[in-house]
């Protein structure tokens, strides 16, 4: 995908190379994600990632439902799965997202993972609640 190009990331399992690789985080600077699986279901099971490199925040974006959140992350990843892997746990470390009053004035218990069907985040989108802060 030539926007999802930055902070490229991810999991697998290929018996024929011996790899079983169930956690992955990018090693730039700026990656805030970290995913891991349990097991893989299948051989040539993967899951990558990447983001847009926009900026991580931006206050002027407005392309979410209001009535769902009050803002959100400027940055979108987008995940592809070939093959058949496991349930994922998604880890994203805030602790440099500014939030409205200055880093660290996140109300974490606020914070959902806006899942998007059709690319616009104003429709179709799953809020997913976080497990733990």
């Amino acid at each position: 995908n030539t926007t999802y190009r930055n902070d490229i990331a991810g999991v697998g399992r290929d018996d024929g190379s011996c790899l079983t690789q169930t956690k992955s985080k990018s090693e730039n600077n700026d990656a805030i994600v970290t995913m891991s699986v349990n097991s893989f279901n299948s051989d040539k099971s993967f899951m990558m990632w990447a983001n847009d490199n926009a900026a991580m925040e931006d206050a002027s974006n407005r392309e979410y439902n209001k009535a769902q959140v009050k803002s959100r992350l400027n940055r979108e990843w987008r995940i592809q799965e070939t093959g058949t892997v496991s349930s994922a746990t998604i880890t994203f470390d805030l602790a440099n997202i500014t939030g409205t009053s200055g880093i660290g004035t996140n109300n974490l218990n606020q914070v959902v993972l806006m899942v998007d069907a059709d690319g616009d985040f104003t429709s179709s989108v799953t809020l997913v609640e976080p497990l733990s802060i």
